[in-house]
């Protein structure tokens, strides 16, 4: 969660940033938001991650004494480690398509990212789970379809010739 609201905060750094430089017309300092901004996502990302990896044998403990519930945070581990780089930047990503005005597009990466995912999850735990760790895999596997496609989506909008900023990029 903590990660989560750095790469919140972060994205709305570059959100204002990137709608003043655009506003100034400066592609220069556009670039270098954006490539910044991506770059301080992924190291967020991946520092979380190593951090995560680094106490797991700790933090567990912390949140309950449960065997069952220990057991289940071990067996989430590295779906949680590899998902931490993914959804920094996504989130921040996020900054870049606001601060660029490119409203409609966030909201229909949004909404198609999490109609995949929904739907994993409800496939997955309705007809595959038959037991609570294959739930919590099918919980997962949504997820990190949910950040993957919103991050790849938002990656290739980038490159799009019909975004709002793509003259400055």
């Amino acid at each position: 969660l903590g990660s989560t609201l750095l790469a919140d905060a972060l994205a709305v750094a570059a959100q204002t940033l990137l709608a003043q430089s655009i506003t100034r017309e400066d592609k220069d300092a556009v670039k270098e938001i954006v490539s910044k901004t991506m770059f301080l996502g992924l190291l967020l990302g991946t520092v979380t991650a190593a951090l995560l990896a680094g106490t797991s044998g700790v933090i567990p403990g912390l949140f309950s004494d449960d065997a069952s519930v220990i057991e289940g945070i071990q067996f989430l581990l590295p779906a949680v480690l590899l998902t931490q780089p993914v959804t920094a930047l996504a989130f921040v990503l996020d900054g870049v398509l606001y601060g660029g005005s490119d409203f409609n597009f966030a909201a229909k990466c949004m909404c198609a990212s999490a109609a995949v995912a929904c739907t994993t999850m409800a496939l997955g735990v309705n007809f595959w789970a038959a037991d609570d760790f294959e739930v919590l895999s099918s919980i997962w596997a949504g997820y990190g379809l949910l950040m993957t496609m919103r991050l790849f989506v938002i990656l290739y909008r980038l490159q799009d010739e019909e975004a709002p900023y793509r003259k400055y990029l």
